[in-house]
């Protein structure tokens, strides 16, 4: 029998951003506060433990390799992890509202909002720690998606503080 899971993958703004240097590995050191915003993508996941174990993503972008997708990646690295066999098929649908590489977080937002997801069938296996370590595998604003809402992030966006809601001021994006 199939379940169905879904979620708003919400996009986010850097209200400032400043590079602090660079990382042997190449990766900016930074520091910054996100803030998530109303706009989102909205993600449907569907777990049929009664069919063979796979994973796929129903739409992807045009011209992307499912293997190249995020979306795929975050399962397959969160499958991993939980070292979970017999898992059935995981059929991952988005349906695309924040435009793609706009700085607005909506890839790495999708992949947090997948791994929610996951977590949710699978009865939350991954501790928070292990969730952010997950998250910094697949990219720097991961990480932030996990929380949301307003955080100062710094490292390469792996050290996520909360701060205090700055939920209600208006904005405007062009």
């Amino acid at each position: 029998m199939s379940h169905t899971y879904s979620t708003k993958a919400y996009a986010k703004i850097n209200l400032f951003l400043r590079i602090c240097g660079k990382y042997p590995n190449g990766y900016h050191r930074l520091f910054t506060l996100m803030q998530e915003i109303s706009l989102a993508d909205d993600i449907c996941l569907t777990a049929d433990p009664d069919e063979e174990d796979e994973i796929v993503v129903a739409n992807m972008l045009p011209g992307l390799r499912q293997e190249d997708d995020l979306c795929y990646k975050a399962a397959c690295k969160y499958l991993d992890k939980i070292d979970a066999k017999g898992y059935g098929s995981i059929t991952i649908n988005v349906n695309k509202n924040i435009p793609s590489q706009a700085g607005l977080g909506g890839g790495s937002s999708d992949a947090a909002s997948v791994i929610k997801l996951l977590q949710k069938r699978f009865k939350n296996p991954l501790t928070g720690e292990e969730l952010n370590k997950l998250g910094t595998s697949l990219g720097a604003d991961v990480p932030f998606f996990f929380t949301g809402k307003s955080a100062f992030c710094e490292g390469i966006g792996e050290q996520v503080t909360s701060c205090r809601s700055l939920a209600g001021m208006h904005l405007v994006m062009v």
